[in-house]
């Protein structure tokens, strides 16, 4: 069964563990997370609510007062940001994960 993918995966597994060890090191001993840049722009007709809170600075995100650009903590899935990095398709790796699971299975009779 080819699983390139996979196979791929494998071979930067020591690489993407350690990266994968640093981000988490830095979430939870540092408290430095990774952030999405947006850029909201001004409306004509805005009724002056809040359009939420940064849950980690708790900064007012409206558009009545600047700043328009935002960091927003996001929480990926860090398997799928390192697949992306090593240029391997996270949903096909999946896929052939799961096909080479199955197929094991049936040899082994179906237990």
């Amino acid at each position: 069964m080819e699983t390139p993918n996979l196979r791929k995966m494998q071979e930067v597994r020591e690489y993407s563990q350690r990266i994968g060890e640093f981000v988490t090191w830095l979430s939870e001993e540092c408290g430095i997370l990774l952030c999405e840049h947006f850029e909201v722009e001004e409306q004509d007709e805005y009724n002056g609510e809040p359009l939420g809170y940064c849950p980690i600075c708790d900064t007012e995100l409206s558009l009545d007062k600047g700043p328009y650009s935002y960091h927003w903590p996001v929480w990926p899935n860090l398997n799928r940001l390192l697949a992306q990095f090593f240029d391997i398709d996270y949903d096909e790796m999946e896929r052939e994960r799961d096909a080479l699971l199955l197929s094991l299975r049936d040899q082994q009779g179906g237990e």
